[in-house]
């Protein structure tokens, strides 16, 4: 069976579209994260588009040239999850194929900027067309199977009827005589060693061969362009399109199941011969590589550096992780993370990129009633995934000095790094006299960042300052702004003599025995509790703002995903006393609009928000 848990966060795995969408990158993350397997697999290096992260460039064994995978689209039919993706390849500009490409992308090849758009080229779209190969689709439907189709024209053939002109200082030159091939691009050729490489990195992640292969064909009309803008199209019986579809069968004892065109197209199956007999997808037992993630068949004993995420509610944790994914994701470094979240409704997993592994664990605090799932879920993620780092983000409830005399045990699995905390420049100030939680977070942790100190002045940073060292003298002191600092800043090379011995003397969980026990999931002994909002009408941004801005201090935390009547998308919401962020999902699945409350009386909250809005139908849980 197919253990898809290795390559998606638990959430993604029930909507099919949208792991569809994000099987290919995943995948081909995985496995490039893996010293020693991506070179075995074919692949030469791999890198997030700066502006469009969910596009990829990519370089593979055997081309001079950069691939570019671009994902188009997905659609749920049938309960299976249907996702596109366009294929480019961008020649290097010594490579013959340049004598094959239109006039127009040789011109692009030789400028200036061409480097440069290409590293992100879903932002400059003109000029990507001129570099589409091919198109690759996934459909994938839960417990039963995954397909991966490869779809592109044996060659795309352009003619130049009236033949192609230039004015030059020697007079008029013919570039393209009439009739003759103004592009004669051998498209399949180009883009098969990309989806052999593709391919073979499913077979290697799931550890399985394709149990189907289907070759089908159509027919590829050749475009004739004249002078005066007319194009024609011919199509000939020597040039297909082609689409290999290789399936995948994600529970044992299943047969494969032919599946529907999802175009208009006349697909003829085609006789594949002995062509693909000696495709790599063929051997998941990569030659030189284990069949197994696991690192240490390759001789890799480095353990997982492990972080404690702390810090209270809406102090920027997820922010912070955020970037520190992101700066170990661009070297090559793979990062799991364990994260859990007061209230029944997730967010933060939503909001990070997938340059990463996330376990999520159930509604509760893991410093108190979930600690012995904190272990389990340790152990699998290890396991699984081989990470070089490991976060576990706690609530902004935990203290996390309830957690370390367990993590000790794990010491010969794990490298113990740090405790880092993360404190509210803007509302820490007010919170540290009145939450013991708090206090607590700060004198065990080793690393303290003070973060959004852009949203006060220098005084109230220096007041915090003064209040943290008064709870702990030894640890190293930063600022920062929405999270974002170098963690070798922080942690220096690899990360030696970061983690001190921390206070063991605290009062675990940081709260009362009376009300620390089996129902203790969100600290209620504090009076915070956290409820569910959902709504079924829309609100304008400005009523939300202005709602949020109103809220007591007591509610430390509102987080959730809104359709605004003034916007078409999903809307991310964050708020935290005196401060809302209201900024577009970037997500390409649909989830269900919610909002979390958390604090003291966050059903009193809630109230006001129906009282404000009646003329909206809504459904709360608590």
């Amino acid at each position: 069976m197919i253990e898809l848990s290795k390559l998606l966060p638990p959430h993604c795995q029930t909507e099919p579209s949208f792991a569809a969408s994000h099987l290919p990158r995943a995948t081909m993350m995985r496995v490039n994260f893996i010293p020693g397997v991506r070179q075995r697999l074919g692949w030469r290096g791999m890198r997030a588009c700066p502006q469009a992260p969910m596009s990829q460039t990519a370089k593979i064994d055997g081309m001079t040239g950069i691939y570019g995978i671009k994902p188009e689209g997905c659609i749920d039919a049938n309960d299976t999850g249907i996702a596109t993706f366009s294929i480019f390849y961008f020649p290097d500009p010594e490579e013959e194929i340049l004598n094959q490409i239109s006039l127009s992308a040789g011109i692009v090849v030789y400028g200036d900027q061409y480097s440069e758009m290409m590293r992100d080229f879903p932002q400059y779209p003109d000029m990507a067309s001129l570099f589409h190969i091919a198109d690759m689709e996934l459909r994938f439907t839960p417990d039963k199977q995954l397909t991966l189709s490869l779809v592109a024209p044996e060659r795309d053939r352009v003619l130049a009827m009236d033949g192609i002109y230039a004015d030059t200082d020697a007079g008029r030159q013919m570039l393209v005589e009439p009739q003759g091939a103004e592009q004669d691009l051998p498209c399949w050729s180009l883009a098969y060693p990309f989806f052999e490489t593709v391919a073979t990195s499913f077979s290697y992640v799931f550890e399985a061969a394709p149990a189907a292969l289907r070759l089908q064909c159509a027919r590829h009309p050749t475009r004739l362009n004249h002078a005066d803008g007319k194009q024609l199209f011919v199509e000939e019986d020597d040039n297909p399109l082609k689409a290999l579809r290789l399936t995948w069968m994600l529970e044992d004892g299943l047969a494969p199941i032919a599946e529907a065109d999802i175009d208009a197209r006349q697909w003829k199956d085609a006789d594949p011969g002995t062509d693909f007999d000696a495709a790599k997808w063929n051997n998941p037992l990569v030659p030189g590589a284990r069949h197994s993630m696991d690192k240490s068949t390759m001789g890799i004993e480095e353990l997982p550096k492990l972080i404690i995420l702390t810090g209270f509610l809406g102090s920027g944790k997820t922010s912070f992780l955020s970037h520190f994914i992101d700066y170990q994701a661009s070297r090559n470094l793979f990062v799991a993370v364990i994260q859990n979240e007061i209230g029944e409704r997730g967010l933060d997993a939503r909001l990070l990129g997938q340059h990463y592994a996330v376990k999520e664990i159930d509604e509760g605090c893991i410093c108190c009633t979930l600690i012995d799932n904190l272990t389990v879920a340790i152990d699998q993620i290890c396991s699984q995934y081989q990470p070089d780092f490991l976060i576990v983000e706690t609530t902004g409830l935990a203290n996390p000095a309830n957690l370390l005399s367990e993590l000790s045990e794990l010491q010969d699995r794990l490298e113990f790094c740090s405790v880092t905390c993360m404190l509210d420049a803007l509302n820490g100030g007010a919170a540290l006299p009145n939450y013991a939680i708090l206090q607590d977070q700060i004198r065990v942790a080793d690393t303290v960042l003070i973060n959004k100190v852009d949203l006060v002045e220098s005084g109230q940073i220096d007041h915090l300052k003064h209040e943290v060292r008064a709870l702990n003298p030894y640890c190293s002191l930063h600022e920062t702004r929405e999270g974002d600092i170098s963690p070798r800043e922080l942690y220096g090379v690899n990360f030696e003599g970061q983690h001190r011995e921390a206070n063991m003397e605290i009062e675990p969980c940081g709260c009362s025995h009376d009300g620390h026990g089996e129902k203790c999931v969100t600290h209620h002994h504090y009076g915070i509790r956290s409820q569910l909002w959902r709504p079924t009408g829309r609100i304008s941004k400005e009523q939300l703002r202005d709602f949020l801005l109103g809220l007591p201090p007591t509610i430390f935390r509102v987080k959730g995903l809104l359709r605004l009547d003034d916007a078409d998308s999903l809307t991310v919401c964050q708020h935290v006393p005196s401060s809302v962020q209201l900024v577009p999902y970037r997500g390409q699945d649909d989830p269900a609009e919610f909002l979390v409350f958390i604090g003291e009386g966050p059903e009193e909250a809630i109230a006001q928000l129906n009282a404000i809005l009646p003329h909206l139908d809504q459904k709360q849980s608590a």
